[in-house]
This record gives C-alpha cells, structure tokens and sequence, in this order.
C-alpha cells in the first residue's frame, strides 16, 4: 500500500513538474507585445483628415502606414476636434467587437484596436458627424517567429526544441523520444516506463520496483 501511494505522488509530482517546466520555458521565448500608441489630432475636410504621430512624436503617415494583424494599437486623443470626432471600426454603421473606447473628441480617452491574427475583413477610420471623412487601414499579416530547426531556443538559461523534444540545460529536462530526463533529482523514461534515481523506483515494462 506504501509504495502504491508512493507510486501515485510520484506520478502526481512528475507531470505537474514536467507542465511547469514547459509553462517556464515558454515564458522566457515568448514576447510580450506591448500595445503601438498612435496620436491622434485635428480633423478637417480635406484628407487623410486627421494628423497621426506615434509614441516619440513622429509623424506617421497614415495612408501608407501598416497594421500588422496579431497586434493591438491604441489611438490616443492629442486634441481631435469636437467637430469631428474620431472613430474606428469595419464599418461605419456597427460597433466593431474588435474596438474598444468612444470617439475621440477632445476629451483625451483612448480607443483600441485589436486586430485578430486570422482577421479576413477590414477596417477604416472616420468621422462620426461626415460620412465623407473616412479612409480604410492598410493590413498586413501577423509575423510568425522563426525558431530555426522547428524549435525555439533562449540562449541563456534557456529552452530549446530541436526535434519535438524539450531541452532546458540548466536544471531543466529533455524528451528526444517521448521520455523525460531531469538530470538533477529528476525522472528518465528511455522505454515507456520512469525512475527516480533517488528514493524512487522504477517501471521498464509496465510493473513496478521499488527499491
């Protein structure tokens, strides 16, 4: 009974330890992507009908500037003008669900875009009071990383993934073959079955020892 219940934590253990590894690993090679300011100002007749600056102040130009899908952008009022407040959506009728915020229009709120990595429609900006003050986003793709020979590697303290397997050289644990090692402490199953190296036990083929 004893070494079934060992036998059981021990299991217990190795996969939430095994998930957390990975959990880890993937928090070190996967960004986070911070929101793109863009400053919105002004409002006239005559196009692109608003100014647009990013983060530092520089001018963006609208017309030939590039949302990329996967991101989220936020328009930031910088002085619209209440006469024609700012909007954004897929159209000019219906709220978009990929649009948070209200008009800008003077008051310095935010509106924010989310643009969905397998988005297939568009969207435009426009002025809620003139329906001739609108212009449509250019969109591009969403960026896939390249993480080389199909998988992704940190190259300090890092994790790597060659060929479907899981290695972390510090500490960490490695399966090339469906099996897992933790060289420190850990568990190896070379042939479907684990071993603890120190006060654990083992399972070749499918029974168990317990030494």
């Amino acid at each position: 009974m004893c070494n079934q219940r060992n036998m059981f934590s021990s299991i217990f253990l190795n996969k939430w330890h095994k998930l957390y590894l990975i959990l880890f690993s993937l928090s070190l090679v996967l960004p986070i992507q911070a929101n793109e300011v863009i400053n919105v100002s002004g409002g006239s007749f005559n196009a692109p009908f608003y100014t647009f600056t990013d983060s530092t102040g520089g001018a963006i130009d609208i017309s030939t500037f590039s949302f990329q899908k996967g991101l989220t952008y936020d328009f930031v009022d910088g002085g619209v003008s209440s006469s024609h407040p700012f909007m954004v959506g897929e159209n000019t009728v219906n709220n978009s669900p990929h649009v948070s915020g209200t008009p800008l229009n003077g008051l310095g709120t935010t509106l924010t875009l989310t643009i969905p990595t397998g988005f297939s429609g568009s969207f435009l900006y426009y002025c809620t009071f003139h329906s001739s003050m609108q212009s449509t986003f250019t969109l591009t793709d969403a960026v896939v990383p390249s993480s080389g020979g199909g998988g992704y590697q940190t190259p300090s303290g890092g994790y790597t993934t060659p060929s479907g397997g899981n290695n972390s050289p510090g500490g960490g644990y490695q399966t090339p073959s469906g099996g897992y090692t933790t060289p420190s402490g850990g568990n190896t199953s070379p042939s479907g079955g684990y071993q603890t190296p120190s006060g654990g036990y083992t399972t070749p083929s499918g029974g168990n020892t317990s030494p």
